[in-house]
C-alpha cells in the first residue's frame, strides 16, 4: 500500500501541479495586463505580448484624448497628434464661450472672438434686465436704459 500511495503522490504532483503553475502564470499575466491598462507602476511591459502592448498604448492615448476633450483630469498635450491638439483648442474655445454665455463654469472673456464677446454682452444685459424686473438676483440699475430704470 505505501508503494501505491507513493505512485499516486508522484502522479498527482506530475499531473496536477503543472496546472496550478500555469493557472498562477496566467493569473499573474492577467494581473500584469490589468496593471498596465490601469497605468499602475506595477506594470511590467516586458511581459506583454506585442498585441497587448499596442492595445495598451492605444488605450492610454485614447484616455488622454478623452481627458483633453472633456477638460476633466490631466491632459498631456505632448501625446496628441497635431490635428488632435487643434481639436482640443477648438473644444476649449467652445467650452469657454458656453461658460461665458451661460455663466456656468469659468469664463475667460479675453479668449472670446469679437462676435462672441458681443453676444455675451447682450446676454449679460438681458440677464441684468430680467434680474431687475423680477428681483430674483443681483440687479445693476446703472446698466439699464433710463426708461428701464424708472419701471
Amino acid at each position: 500500500m505505501p508503494h501505491s500511495l507513493w505512485i499516486v503522490s508522484v502522479l498527482f504532483v506530475a499531473l496536477v501541479c503543472p496546472g496550478f503553475a500555469q493557472t498562477s502564470t496566467v493569473s499573474t499575466n492577467g494581473r500584469n495586463v490589468q496593471n498596465c491598462i490601469d497605468g499602475l507602476a506595477f506594470c511590467d511591459r516586458s511581459l506583454l505580448t506585442n498585441k497587448e502592448a499596442q492595445q495598451i498604448v492605444e488605450l492610454h492615448h485614447d484616455r488622454n484624448l478623452w481627458t483633453c476633450l472633456t477638460g476633466y483630469g490631466e491632459c498631456n498635450r505632448s501625446l496628441l497628434t497635431p490635428s488632435e491638439a487643434q481639436q482640443i483648442v477648438d473644444v476649449q474655445r467652445r467650452r469657454n464661450a458656453l461658460a461665458c454665455e451661460t455663466t456656468i463654469g469659468i469664463c475667460d472673456k479675453s479668449q472670446l472672438t469679437a462676435s462672441q464677446a458681443t453676444e455675451v454682452a447682450k446676454l449679460e444685459e438681458l440677464q441684468n434686465r430680467l434680474n431687475c424686473e423680477t428681483g430674483t438676483a443681483t440687479c445693476d440699475h446703472s446698466l439699464l436704459a433710463p426708461a428701464e430704470a424708472t419701471n
